[in-house]
């Protein structure tokens, strides 16, 4: 993870994980797929539940 990443989700709610992925899913402009949807705070996102 590059610096700047780090420093924009560090404001991000959720889980570490759970930011840093949705951050990649971002950068790569792909959906960010998941079964563990509570590791994520509510709002807008592009996540799609399995």
């Amino acid at each position: 993870m590059t610096e700047r990443a780090a420093v924009e989700i560090s404001a991000w709610p959720g889980a570490y994980g759970a930011r840093h992925a949705l951050w990649e899913a971002r950068a790569l402009d792909c959906p960010l797929v998941t079964r563990q949807t509570e590791l994520y705070a509510p709002g807008p996102t592009d996540i799609q539940a399995v």
